[in-house]
C-alpha cells in the first residue's frame, strides 16, 4: 500500500508539472521572447524564467518530478544530461595539472570529449577513453600517451551514476526556434517531448558504445581575484537528441 501511494503521488506530481509546462508553451506558442542571457545557455535560462524557476545545482529535478532540457531547434550539439566530477576528491585538479595544456595566459586547461569505444587524441599528445568495469561497478577515465597507460586513477562508481540518473529519470525536452534582431537573440518555444524512465543498463551500454560521451571542461580564471585558480565548468555526460531512445524507455510527443 505504501508503494502504491508513492506511485500515485509521483504520478500526480508529474501531471502537475506537465500542466504547468503545457500552459507556458500554449501561452507563448507564437511569441518571440528575448533571450535573458547572451551565451549558449540563453535558451535554457530564458525558459526557466518563464516558469519562474531559479537556477540551482540541486540533485532534484527542476520541477516536482520532471527535469527540463532545452535546445535550439537548429542545433545538432550534444544535450547535457548531468554533470558530475570524477572521484577521488580533487580528481579534476589532478587531471588539469598532469595532462592540461597551457593557454594564452599560461594557465593549464583541459577541454576534451571522451568516449567508451575509442581513444581520442588530445592536443596530439594524450589519448583519453572511458572504460566500464562491471565487476568493480566503476567507470574509469583511461589516459595514455602512445601505447603507455599513464592513469587509471579517476572514476565514477555505479552508485554515483544511479543517483545522477534519478534527477533526469523523467525529462521534458523542449526545443526552440531562434532568430536574431539587432544582435539580440529571440526564442519561440515550439515543441516538447516527454522522455520517460531512463534505464541505467542502457545508459551504461551507451557509454560503452560511444553514444553517451563525457566532456571534461576544466579551465582557470584568467583575470581578477581568482586568476590562476581552477574553473571547472562541469564534467558533463551528454547525448545527441537523435539517440534519446537508446537510454529512455519511452518517448512521448506532447
Amino acid at each position: 500500500m505504501i508503494l502504491l501511494a508513492k506511485l500515485i503521488n509521483n504520478l500526480n506530481l508529474m501531471i502537475e508539472d506537465l500542466e504547468l509546462l503545457k500552459d507556458v508553451l500554449t501561452k507563448n506558442k507564437y511569441k518571440w521572447i528575448k533571450s535573458n542571457r547572451t551565451n549558449n545557455t540563453g535558451v535554457g535560462k530564458t525558459f526557466e524564467d518563464l516558469i519562474n524557476k531559479k537556477e540551482d545545482n540541486l540533485s532534484l529535478p527542476d520541477l516536482k518530478n520532471i527535469e527540463i532540457k532545452t535546445q535550439r531547434e537548429t542545433s545538432d550539439s550534444y544535450v547535457t544530461l548531468f554533470t558530475k566530477a570524477p572521484a577521488p576528491r580533487g580528481a579534476n585538479k589532478k587531471i588539469r595539472e598532469n595532462f592540461g595544456t597551457l593557454n594564452e595566459f599560461q594557465n593549464k586547461t583541459v577541454h576534451t570529449t571522451l568516449k567508451g569505444n575509442v581513444f581520442n587524441n588530445y592536443n596530439n599528445k594524450y589519448q583519453f577513453k572511458i572504460k566500464v568495469n562491471r565487476e568493480e561497478e566503476k567507470i574509469y577515465i583511461i589516459v595514455k600517451e602512445n601505447n603507455t597507460i599513464l592513469s587509471e586513477d579517476f572514476y565514477w562508481t555505479f552508485s554515483t551514476i544511479k543517483k545522477c540518473l534519478k534527477k533526469i529519470k523523467n525529462t521534458a525536452y523542449i526545443s526552440a526556434k531562434t532568430k536574431k534582431d539587432n544582435e539580440l537573440e529571440y526564442f519561440q518555444y515550439s515543441s516538447m517531448k516527454l522522455l520517460l524512465n531512463i534505464s541505467f543498463d542502457n545508459f551504461i551500454n551507451s557509454l560503452e558504445n560511444g553514444m553517451v560521451v563525457v566532456d571534461i571542461r576544466i579551465g582557470t580564471y584568467n583575470s581578477g581575484a581568482k586568476k590562476g585558480l581552477i574553473h571547472d565548468h562541469g564534467t558533463a555526460f551528454r547525448i545527441k537528441r537523435a539517440n534519446f531512445q537508446e537510454i529512455f524507455q519511452e518517448i512521448l510527443e506532447i
